[in-house]
């Protein structure tokens, strides 16, 4: 029988080349399920070709971040030309270049994409209730893919099951040598995968996933 696994990853910014790996190490095939919970785009060297293979691969859901948002406003032609500026300067400059260089068609397509991409979902995953967020759980857009985990506050008393997020660098919420690498932080009802992927300015950053069924934690 074919093991079906639920696997959480976040923050690739544009490295292509560290998720593929990634996706061969937990030999990702298509029974399983993966959840990126935001900022594919922006940083890295592959923004636009790492955003388009998730587009395409079917079970692989993206959830809306913060860069989602500023690619989607950055590009929309109603908004100001400063929306456009504060994105690149975010981060954004070699997605805008490798964007607009697409046809067409293409480009219409990835913007139909992150335009309708989910800020937040709720699954169950072998009977455990699981809420996924880029940034912090929260009833406001805006909170949830802008505002930061706290790192000592209690998140078992919202009643969401176990809140899984990205966002913020874990080694925001933990004390890691200078020589170890970041791990993925355990909080009060909540869970950190930002192992500082997309921050070159981390040394030891990692691109973290977790696996729901077992709790199995990946780096690469």
């Amino acid at each position: 029988m074919i093991a079906v696994s639920v696997y959480c990853v976040s923050d690739i910014h544009g490295d292509l080349e560290r998720f593929d790996k990634l996706l061969e190490k937990i030999s990702f095939s298509e029974e399983d399920t993966m959840y990126v919970i935001g900022d594919v785009v922006d940083r890295g060297k592959e923004p636009i070709k790492l955003l388009i293979k998730i587009m395409e691969t079917p079970n692989i859901t993206l959830l809306e971040g913060n860069h989602e948002e500023m690619m989607s406003l950055g590009l929309d032609p109603i908004h100001e030309k400063r929306i456009l500026h504060i994105w690149q300067w975010n981060g954004g400059e070699n997605t805008f270049r490798q964007f607009i260089r697409l046809e067409k068609e293409q480009r219409e397509k990835i913007l139909d994409y992150i335009n309708d991409l989910p800020d937040y979902m709720e699954i169950t995953v072998g009977g455990k209730r699981f809420y996924l967020v880029h940034g912090c759980p929260s009833d406001d857009h805006r909170t949830r893919i802008w505002e930061r985990v706290e790192k000592d506050e209690d998140y078992t008393e919202l009643n969401l099951g176990t809140i899984i997020f990205g966002h913020t660098p874990t080694i925001m919420y933990m004390d890691v040598d200078k020589d170890d690498h970041l791990r993925i932080f355990h909080g009060k009802g909540v869970i950190g995968i930002d192992c500082g992927c997309g921050h070159s300015m981390i040394e030891n950053r990692r691109l973290a996933c977790i696996r729901l069924d077992d709790m199995k934690e990946y780096y690469v």
